[in-house]
């Protein structure tokens, strides 16, 4: 029996799902946070429920994400595959699919989930809801409507899903529902160390790269008779393995002259 709360499209995308044996679970091109914790969380719970499901986006996952999908459930679409039901999520329009809608059989049912105002309501079954901030919180509301168990490995998803979406609970859109969905998904074992490492902490250092005939001058030949000094850090004081101790904040130490 259906909660109170739970909106008509729910209702009717939850009957799609039901009725289907194999499902395709899509994503938008360039794929963020939001988008493949969705994707990877909907196909990990629709699994439990005893679909065949396939997960598609036409871009890869990007490599700070990559944790989320250890068993690559996320692929490029291919020709000649048919679906009972193609569920999109955090896709505001059709054409944010990429090339995927070229390998979708004309005619399938295709049920939209998405928390964006601009969506064009371009599905069949449309379940969008501008009020969260993410899609993530919308998939983690189905699962727990259906009845379906949330596993640790879908609490990673989903919990990254709805922190980058909302700027790691920053963003003036983030709410009080939105916190609760963020303990709720701790509570089931979403693993806050390895996600913050992982997504927020695991990317090397943007460090220019100059091509050989632009690559800037030393100082020296800049400035004849100057040299940039800079201390050995490694023999100070409260210096540790691979950064600067925190009273020089990793700056010069100043400018001198060539000895």
């Amino acid at each position: 029996m259906p909660s109170p709360e739970m909106p008509k499209a729910v209702e009717n995308i939850l009957a799609a799902i039901d009725a289907a044996r194999s499902i395709l679970v899509v994503g938008h091109i360039r794929p963020d946070g939001d988008c493949i914790g969705s994707q990877v969380g909907l196909a990990m719970a629709l699994e439990g429920a005893g679909k065949d499901v396939t997960v598609w986006n036409q871009d890869p996952v990007p490599d700070k994400l990559r944790f989320l999908d250890p068993d690559k459930r996320v692929r490029k679409p291919s020709a000649g595959r048919q679906f009972d039901l193609v569920i999109a999520t955090d896709c505001a329009a059709l054409d944010r699919m990429g090339r995927i809608t070229e390998f979708l059989e004309e005619g399938v049912t295709l049920v939209n989930i998405d928390h964006h105002a601009s969506n064009t309501r371009y599905g069949k079954l449309n379940w969008v809801s501008p009020r969260e901030p993410s899609t993530g919180e919308l998939i983690f509301d189905l699962c727990k409507w259906a009845g379906w168990k949330v596993t640790q490995p879908m609490a990673d998803c989903l919990f990254t899903a709805v922190s980058t979406d909302t700027g790691s609970f920053q963003y003036p859109s983030t709410t009080p529902d939105t916190l609760r969905t963020a303990a709720e998904l701790v509570e089931r074992g979403a693993g806050l160390g390895r996600i913050c490492q992982e997504v927020y902490q695991s990317y090397p250092p943007a460090v220019p790269r100059w091509h050989p005939r632009h690559r800037p001058p030393k100082p020296e030949a800049r400035h004849p008779g100057l040299h940039l000094l800079a201390r050995d850090h490694r023999r100070e004081p409260g210096h540790r393995r691979g950064g600067l101790p925190p009273a020089h904040g990793g700056r010069w130490d100043g400018i001198g002259p060539i000895a």
